[in-house]
């Protein structure tokens, strides 16, 4: 976006000039109070006008191409304001005498501007523009007047009374000015020069004369940014525009005519697009604020020049807004003469040239790892100056080994930064991205710290070794790229496979000692020889001679997995530097949704001490496609990840204790991304363990076909192996792997298999292992048909059925999820891949029987097939909210709601009816009517509800039993409400209890006396739900699951953030839940924790259920074990939420 071409000028001029001529009315002067600042966040119009010209001149031209850079990477983006779109751009705050100023300023105001000082010619040596002299360059006879102390416009005084600012812009247009308060583009140094500084005449003088300004904003003189006055000269058009820069998104614009001859030759007119622009009243005194993110022009028609006092501030709470982003503002005075050197976005004193010492930074690795990417973010910083290449290797390859002393060395290797012409901009900095320093330390460290003694800050980019090697290998073995990217990659792996690539640096590390626990036939690592070698002088002395004999200079084909190995890497300039000097990041969470680029930026540009600033350009740089050299070699994958595992292990532990960095980023980020919540039973014993330096988490896998499957078990065949779909395992099995003592298991996260697919011939949904609740809903709606699923979208499907599937909502009339099981995809604890269907026979038949009810304990399931019900089996469902304020008040009307339930709902096959009581005593009753229903309407068959509600003086506050239309609606109706559930960690234990039967009065009031108890407050997050199930769920149902055999459900689901609940409390909440159990257990007819997917089975032991009850009956319980015992005769599915009872 560069300055807007001079016939472009003159036309808008022309046109400005006829809008005078022509007596364009002045918009009526409207208060509206501050532009409010979320309008400020981007431009009004997606059009980019500037008026912008060429940062300052006198800048050397390294620096010059900061400011073209930031002048132009906005040009033709489609931009629009963050959150509504703004309504008004323009509000007069007020009238104001503005003759104290006109006193101060009127000498000299119209007297002409003199020019800008002259651009020097010739080069330096280094190839800068030299800096130019600060003269000025008299244009007239009057410019050449002696200068008198009263005059403020005169340049003259400024430079010695005052401060000489640089507005690139403004000097271009002629405009004169006198500057009283300056900040730089980001708003981090304010500057109060000497004429409003009250230690002097003037400035005492000014103050008090722009006092009243302030009164009518209604803020306070620390609120100023920016303050000066501006004379725009006679007969000067400044063309259509908005202001850029970080600045305008944090400061309100205020313009107050101060010497205005004759308003009506005066155009200044601004709109939310140049269509819309209004003429705005420049009479004397009026106070208006404008949002400069709109457009806005402004043309002086008169004889005179037009002076206006412009200024910016922040609201009250910037400060503190500011020091909560590790950017404090802070307030300098300047002195009377002081120099400020400045770019378009920078502002430095002088008095601080030579402060800040460069390079400011390395990127020392890894390599593939994203660094080209982040240099390339942080480059886009207005602060930030490019090397004079990206990579310097001034510290390896470009070493030179003929200069003789410290000062040749340095001044060789400061010559790739501009260091000499950056030293009077201390606010920049600038570094390079070589990453062959991190593995190449001991030629790099010594020599950093000869010739760089500053320690500059430093950064270490990491990624999944395994794919940096792949991608190392591709980059490498490309026929693209240019003819020296051909040269330094080198050709030594051109001719051979990335297999024979890895196995040579298998057996150099091998051969230096490095590897004593790797055995290099059967391609397996012993952990225990590991744990004993790790961290020992031997490693130290076998990673020395790896490093110093295997690294050339003259080629990039070299250390394809010693580059991964991160901790061995890191561990030698952790001992060289304080642990401040660095930054360590993953490339993985600068590619994430959850974390990304702008996250990833933030973190550098703070290590670097530069101001928070929004990446303009978040695109990946240096990427390339290329084929898999991996795809289908599950052989050659699985081994290296048996070689990385450990040391992915050992490094995270590094950054969680050397780093100090957060456990869930470096050693829980799967358990934090994958697992919903922990177990109140397990939340300890977990922390202790992931604390642990001696019990490091299982390996994970993330496989994406049955066959990967089936290589990976194969292929650990000791291992006890867990299955992670959803991660919703109330008792969290999938976690036990971390805590389990023995042979190191492995997880299989599901991920990867998420397909979904719908066959509308024969009204089917397919699944992959890993396809959530949420993905089969949505398609299985698409293909108008309906399954009876649960209510949390992000629950595994495979999971939930292979717990026999229950459904509050959809149970009675479609039955479990399980019962419409028409095909499987199962491997078996020794690898062997099944396919199983209602008609498999024999063994095969009880096992597909027996995964029904326990799938996870006999294998991975990698595909279910559904048989759909049509859609219209759903007529329509929603809720009647009542709002208790506590359990005294809410107890009748729940022992109503629950008469209703038992006498009206629960003999009715067509309609269910699910009762919810929340921490707060909201109760939330939930009804799904049927297609079959023909008990009147809804609202006559709820109405008794309403009237129990009204006769226990319980307000409803919302009514809307009709509002789900569709199956997915009622289906997803809760999904944002379970999602909402947070905690770091989120704590949460599950118990049920049910009747076969109608439940008894007994039952009644165990639930109202006891079910619904104190936890509820003690846990925020809890729930009790109660509800009815039967119907097609019992009827001719043979699954092996406790859900099937029960016709009433309650569960409470005791939920709380584990960081707001301390010690004592969660004892007090876990004793008070077990005693609700005991209890529970002595009511005759009553079923305590018989659901496979609502018990807690990391109870103690003598709370846990029978196999009869978790299975459904003896028979049941005979065959899923005797099963069991047979397909998977070492257990090594045992983290089965019930593997005990197998």
């Amino acid at each position: 976006m560069g300055p807007t071409p001079p016939a472009e000028i003159a036309r808008q001029h022309a046109a400005a000039r006829a809008l005078v001529d022509a007596r364009m009315p002045c918009a009526p002067r409207v208060d509206r109070g501050a532009v409010p600042l979320r309008w400020m966040q981007r431009p009004t119009c997606a059009v980019a006008i500037s008026s912008d010209v060429p940062a300052n001149p006198n800048a050397p031209e390294a620096l010059r191409e900061v400011a073209a850079r930031d002048s132009s990477h906005e040009e033709g983006v489609e931009v629009a304001p963050n959150g509504e779109h703004p309504e008004w751009c323009i509000s007069s705050r007020g009238q104001v005498d503005v003759a104290p100023i006109v006193k101060l300023i009127s000498e000299g105001y119209n007297e002409p501007a003199p020019q800008p000082a002259t651009k020097a010619k010739g080069k330096q040596k280094n190839g800068l523009v030299k800096k130019a002299t600060s003269r000025v360059v008299p244009t007239s006879k009057l410019a050449q007047k002696s200068a008198t102390a009263t005059n403020l416009w005169d340049e003259r005084n400024a430079e010695k009374h005052n401060v000489k600012i640089v507005r690139p812009s403004h000097d271009a247009w002629g405009i004169k000015k006198i500057v009283l308060v300056f900040c730089d583009d980001f708003l981090r140094t304010i500057y109060t020069l000497p004429w409003y500084q009250t230690n002097s005449r003037i400035g005492k003088e000014m103050h008090a004369a722009v006092q009243p300004i302030l009164d009518a904003l209604k803020i306070q003189q620390h609120q100023l940014v920016r303050c000066l006055l501006a004379g725009l000269p006679p007969g000067v058009t400044i063309p259509v525009h908005h202001d850029t820069g970080e600045w305008v998104k944090h400061s309100h614009r205020v313009h107050v005519p101060i010497i205005v001859t004759d308003p009506s030759k005066v155009l200044f007119r601004c709109g939310l697009t140049e269509e819309s622009m209004e003429r705005i009243d420049c009479t004397p005194g009026h106070v208006f604020e404008m949002n400069n993110q709109s457009k806005h022009a402004v043309t002086n028609a008169g004889d005179d020049f037009r002076v206006h006092l412009i200024l910016d501030y922040v609201d009250s709470s910037f400060g503190e807004m500011r020091t909560s982003q590790n950017c404090p503002t802070q307030r300098v005075e300047l002195g009377a003469g002081e120099v400020l050197t400045q770019t378009r976005r920078s502002i430095d004193r002088a008095l601080d040239a030579g402060t800040t010492k460069h390079p400011s930074f390395l990127i020392l690795g890894a390599q593939k790892a994203g660094t080209t990417s982040l240099y390339e973010y942080i480059n886009q910083h207005p602060w930030a100056v490019r090397a004079r290449r990206r990579e310097t290797h001034c510290l390896d390859w470009r070493w030179d080994d003929s200069l003789q002393s410290t000062q040749e060395r340095r001044t060789h290797c400061l010559g790739f930064y501009h260091a000499e012409s950056m030293g009077e901009y201390p606010s920049l900095v600038t570094g390079d991205s070589t990453p062959s320093y991190l593995l190449d330390y001991y030629r790099v460290i010594p020599r950093l710290k000869e010739c760089f003694d500053h320690e500059p800050q430093l950064i270490i980019m990491t990624r999944d070794p395994i794919k940096r090697a792949v991608s190392h290998y591709a980059m490498v073995t490309s026929s693209d790229g240019t003819p020296e990217q051909m040269k330094v990659r080198g050709t030594e792996w051109r001719s051979k496979s990335m297999e024979e690539v890895l196995e040579q640096d298998v057996r150099n590390m091998k051969g230096d000692g490095l590897l004593p626990y790797w055995d290099v036939d059967s391609k397996t690592l012993d952990r225990e020889t590991f744990d004993q070698f790790v961290d020992s002088r031997e490693e130290d002395a076998a990673w020395e001679r790896y490093v110093t004999t295997r690294i050339p200079l003259n080629t990039g084909s070299y250390s394809p997995l010693a580059r991964g190995l991160y901790a061995l890497q890191c561990r030698q300039w952790f001992r060289s530097f304080p642990r401040a000097k660095f930054l360590v990041m993953k490339l993985e969470d600068m590619s994430s949704d959850a974390k990304g680029t702008q996250w990833a930026v933030d973190r550098a540009v703070a290590h670097l001490g530069l101001p928070w600033f929004e990446v303009p350009d978040a695109e990946r740089k240096n990427a390339r496609e290329y084929d898999d050299p991996l795809e289908g070699r599950e052989e050659l994958r699985g081994w290296l990840r048996q070689f990385f595992a450990p040391h992915n292990e050992r490094f995270g532990r590094m950054m969680v204790e050397e780093m100090e960095y957060d456990e869930k980023d470096w050693r829980g980020q799967w358990f934090a991304d994958r697992v919903w919540s922990v177990s109140g039973n397990k939340e300890e014993e977990l922390r202790v363990a992931n604390a642990s330096t001696h019990r490091s988490p299982a390996s994970i896998f993330y496989p994406k076909s049955t066959e990967e499957v089936s290589s990976i078990i194969s292929s650990n065949r000791d291992a006890p192996i867990a299955v992670v779909c959803g991660g919703h395992s109330s008792a969290n099995a999938s976690t036990w792997p971390s805590l389990a003592a023995g042979p190191r298991p492995i997880i299989l996260d599901m991920k990867n298999l998420s397909s979904v697919a719908v066959d509308e011939r024969t009204c089917e949904a397919t699944v992959g292992g890993g396809a959530l609740l949420r993905d089969l809903a949505e398609l299985c709606a698409a293909a108008k048909g309906a399954l009876p699923i649960g209510t949390g979208g992000t629950v595994g499907v495979c999971g939930y059925a292979l717990n026999g599937g229950l459904s509050g909502y959809f149970g009675k009339r479609l039955g479990m999820l399980g019962q419409r099981v028409t095909r499987m995809e199962i491997v078996l604890a020794n690898g062997e891949a099944k396919v199983l269907t209602p008609h498999s026979a024999g063994d095969d038949g009880n096992l597909f029987r027996a995964c029904l009810g326990a799938g996870s304990a006999m294998g991975v399931v990698t595909s279910l097939t559904l048989r759909m019900e049509d859609e219209p089996c759903f007529r329509t469902g929603g809720s009647l909210v009542s709002a208790c304020s506590d359990k005294q008040t809410a107890r009748p009307f729940l022992a109503e709601a629950l008469r209703f339930l038992t006498r009206s709902v629960l003999p009715a096959p067509t309609v269910s009816m699910e009762i919810a009581i929340t921490s707060d005593y909201t109760v939330i009753c939930s009804f799904m009517f049927y297609d079959s229903f023909e008990e009147g309407t809804p609202d006559e068959f709820v109405q008794p509800l309403r009237d129990a509600a009204k006769e226990c003086n319980v307000p409803v506050v919302a009514d809307a039993v009709s509002s789900h239309k569709t199956w997915f609606g009622a289906a997803s109706s809760l999904w944002d409400v379970i999602a909402g559930m947070k905690g770091d960690p989120l704590v949460r234990m599950d118990h049920c209890v049910g009747t076969r039967e109608a439940p008894s009065e007994d039952v009644h009031d165990f639930l109202l006396d006891q079910w619904i108890g104190g936890y509820l407050e003690k846990a925020p997050q809890s729930l009790v739900e109660i509800r009815t199930l039967g119907g097609a769920m019992m009827e001719g149902n043979n699954l092996p699951s406790g859900n099937a055999a029960c016709s009433f459900f309650a569960d409470m689901i005791v939920c709380y953030d584990g960081s707001a609940v301390d010690a004592e409390e969660k004892s007090g909440i876990k004793s008070e839940v077990h005693d609700i159990i005991n209890a529970g257990k002595k009511i005759e007819g009553l079923l305590v924790d018989f659901s496979g997917t609502h018990g807690q089975s990391d109870d103690p032991e003598g709370m846990l259920p029978e196999g009869e009850a978790i299975f459904g009956s003896a028979e049941n319980f005979e065959l899923v074990r005797n099963v069991k015992r047979t397909v998977d005769p070492s257990n090594r599915f045992r983290f089965h939420p019930f593997g005990h009872l197998l």
